[in-house]
């Protein structure tokens, strides 16, 4: 009987919001360029006529870190809806600095993530900071906000908790 009991409390436990965070593995943004990578200056920028979604970033100037693909990991970051009038969302950006895809260019592919949720997230405004967790796919999504080099269809979706709201999760999170 003691068995079973913690048989369930285990599955409860596992069942709890953030739990999957644990085996996540942690990653910055700078981990999604490729070991060695360096961006280059003013390479691969497009015309509004030339790029899928705008002015924009030519993606073979911007490769992913392929070793990510299929990777489990937990990433913080910026909310960029993809539906603007919604208070609940369920597709997003993930972008690393607060106003990225609102200004034009947007970042590049490499430093952007597709976000599918299967729960809607309650969005509080365009200033949202979250840590998503789930498996990373290198996916090219295209949006009217820019083109996204990374995928993931996100596990959880919690908010950003810290001592200060960093500008930008690359410099200081």
């Amino acid at each position: 009987m003691r068995i079973a009991i913690w048989i369930l409390a285990a599955i409860a436990m596992a069942m709890a919001p953030g739990a999957f965070a644990a085996d996540a593995r942690a990653l910055k943004w700078d981990d999604l360029m490729p070991p060695g990578w360096t961006m280059p200056l003013d390479q691969g920028i497009l015309d509004d006529q030339n790029a899928p979604s705008g002015i924009g970033y030519d993606p073979k100037f911007f490769p992913v870190n392929d070793a990510l693909n299929g990777q489990r990991v937990r990433l913080p970051g910026y909310v960029v809806p993809l539906d603007m009038g919604a208070d609940s969302i369920d597709e997003f950006l993930l972008v690393s600095y607060l106003g990225a895809c609102i200004h034009v260019p947007p970042p590049p592919p490499n430093q952007i993530v597709y976000v599918k949720s299967p729960k809607p997230v309650k969005f509080d405004g365009l200033f949202m900071a979250v840590w998503i967790t789930g498996t990373l796919a290198t996916e090219r999504k295209d949006s009217e906000l820019g083109l996204a080099g990374y995928s993931m269809v996100a596990d959880s979706v919690e908010p950003y908790k810290g001592p200060n709201l960093p500008i930008e999760f690359n410099k200081n999170e």
